[in-house]
């Protein structure tokens, strides 16, 4: 078993938004995990990478070019990806890119420079409480602030980001009583 999993429900705050419809490359789900969520949130055009050597391979990301509207990763944990994904991701999808990752993604670092100047930050999704990647069962969770990052293509004009703060994630309204 893996040291890390994926947070129930972590998909939901993207789920219940729209974005993310239409047919989903899942770069990082080796398991199955995010996949399962993606799948209860009724997307069924799903493609799911099974090899982590694909992600350093850039044959097979355009495999996908034309045919996936959106990538979605959980990139916070996965730095030797993160570059990858973004790059290679934003490329090859029609629509855009969906990750999930640390708040701090967004520092100006000289890795994502390019990228982050790049692309159209339309919406972030900053989750409270923090959510627990953990898988040995304790309660404890990652010591920094989460949130998904919805990019686009970048279009002739600049467009406004939109911050929504995701309070109660882990329990989707479905499930309040």
């Amino acid at each position: 078993m893996s040291f890390y999993q994926v947070p129930k429900f972590v998909f939901s705050p993207i789920a219940k938004s729209s974005w993310g419809n239409g047919t989903i490359l899942l770069p990082t789900d080796f398991d199955g995990q995010l996949e399962k969520q993606v799948q209860g949130d009724e997307i069924t055009e799903i493609t799911r990478n099974e090899d982590e050597q694909n992600l350093h391979d850039p044959e097979w990301w355009e495999s996908f070019r034309g045919r996936v509207d959106w990538v979605v990763a959980i990139t916070q944990g996965a730095a030797q990806y993160t570059s990858w994904i973004t790059e290679y991701g934003m490329d090859i999808a029609n629509e855009g890119l969906i990750i999930l990752d640390r708040l701090t993604f967004l520092e100006p670092t000289r890795n994502r420079e390019g990228f982050l100047n790049e692309s159209s930050l339309v919406n972030m999704k900053i989750l409270s409480p923090r959510p627990c990647f953990r898988a040995d069962g304790k309660q404890l969770k990652d010591s920094v602030t989460s949130a998904w990052f919805v990019f686009k293509k970048a279009g002739a004009a600049r467009c406004s980001t939109f911050i929504d703060f995701e309070v109660g994630w882990q329990h989707p309204k479905n499930l309040r009583k």
